[in-house]
């Protein structure tokens, strides 16, 4: 009866270790996870401190300038948060067959295919942007409403959404190539754009001025609709057509790059 008892009770122990050495496992990679993070959203205001103690940006105050970083710092987590790792592992779900399984299921396969957690050290850095930012408009009394906040959170989670049609665009020609690459990345790799106020592009030749003012509105215009700053009618409406059009061509284009999946699998 007693080596009965203490072989459960070493089962026991032994469940009970390997339980709480995956738990301090995952805690210990999510710290080392956000601390690598961290260290990036640090090189950023390091960088951006020292650019604006040599140049300002026209129409933009200092204090201005960094809720623009810091909108930047939200934007740039919060994606990889929600899109990057849906990204990256739909393109190996494609060279593996995994997408098989997605397609298999009831629900709408781009949602399904794109739309997976991608690290909570992410998503915690990306609340650090938001307490950053608080700090940032009391420091500088920038004076913001009810109305602007709300308008500021949807035209950011706009942006995201376009962030990720241009993904689904760019990955979705995986299925003409011969080879899946890792450039289906490249839209993040783009981010660099967008930390900027979009009007400081307006000196470049034509195709460089529309890559990095593309980019580059995804952040300002949140910051501009945040601050309630001058903002034409164009620019706006410009926007909203964008976020129409990039909508409805990525669903369709995803749609029929899927059949060259279907006839490549059959």
């Amino acid at each position: 009866m007693k080596k009965t008892i203490k072989k459960y009770l070493k089962i026991f122990w032994m469940l009970q270790s390997a339980r709480v050495s995956q738990e301090l496992g995952f805690r210990f990679n999510f710290i080392f996870e956000f601390l690598g993070s961290y260290c990036f959203f640090l090189l950023h205001l390091i960088s951006f401190r020292f650019l604006l103690s040599k140049y300002s940006f026209p129409g933009w105050s200092t204090g201005e300038a960094w809720v623009l970083l810091f909108t930047f710092e939200i934007y740039t987590y919060l994606a990889f948060f929600i899109l990057y790792k849906g990204l990256t592992r739909t393109v190996i779900d494609i060279r593996t067959g995994g997408l098989d399984i997605i397609l298999a299921k009831p629900v709408q396969s781009r949602l399904i295919a794109f739309f997976r957690s991608g690290g909570l050290h992410n998503l915690a850095t990306g609340v650090l942007g938001v307490v950053y930012l608080v700090i940032t408009l009391l420091q500088y009394k920038l004076s913001v409403s009810i109305f602007s906040i709300i308008i500021y959170i949807i035209s950011l989670i706009s942006s995201v959404w376009i962030l990720h049609c241009m993904s689904v665009i760019v990955m979705s020609l995986n299925f003409y190539l011969e080879q899946i690459t890792s450039d289906s990345s490249i839209v993040f790799e783009s981010q660099e754009a967008m930390k900027y106020p979009s009007n400081i592009y307006s000196g470049i030749p034509i195709l460089m001025r529309i890559f990095f003012y593309t980019f580059s509105c995804l952040v300002t215009l949140p910051t501009v609709l945040l601050l309630t700053k001058k903002i034409s009618v164009q620019y706006i409406f410009g926007y909203i057509i964008f976020l129409v059009i990039v909508t409805i061509f990525s669903q369709v284009f995803w749609e029929h790059s899927l059949r060259r999946y279907s006839s490549a699998s059959s």
